[in-house]
């Protein structure tokens, strides 16, 4: 019986330790929760996660992709094209779209303020994760 709660003690207070990273494949592991495939390369990266039980975090990301790649994204995430935006507050230095990126939100963008945005010229896409 000690050992069963010494057990779960662990497991409890291990998942209670904040993460905060600008290691690029880092971020994108905890992100992701797993590598990037060979069809991502992650340029650059701010994440971070709340030492909360609740899986709190905000992420700032840069990958180059495939175009195969981000069509599956889109697709698998619901996204839909938008046209309005508004700056990013804290914001990493190297966060910055352009005029070429094109900007797509949650299908339910209610519930979250994320953003993604893809430029389909450089295959560069900026994603802007917040789950609080």
């Amino acid at each position: 019986m000690k050992k069963l709660i010494l057990l779960l003690l662990i497991i409890n207070f291990s998942s209670c330790i904040e993460r905060n990273t600008t290691d690029p494949i880092k971020a994108y592991t905890y992100w992701s929760g797993e590598k990037p495939p060979k069809e991502v390369e992650v340029i650059n990266a701010k994440y971070w996660q709340s030492s909360h039980f609740t899986f709190e975090y905000i992420m700032y990301i840069e990958l180059k992709t495939t175009k195969e790649w981000r069509k599956e994204f889109i697709k698998q995430n619901l996204l839909v094209l938008n046209n309005k935006d508004e700056e990013l507050s804290d914001k990493p230095n190297w966060f910055k779209a352009s005029n070429k990126f094109e900007l797509y939100l949650l299908n339910d963008s209610l519930k979250s303020n994320s953003k993604y945005y893809i430029d389909t010229i450089n295959n560069h896409l900026l994603i802007y994760e917040e789950q609080l």
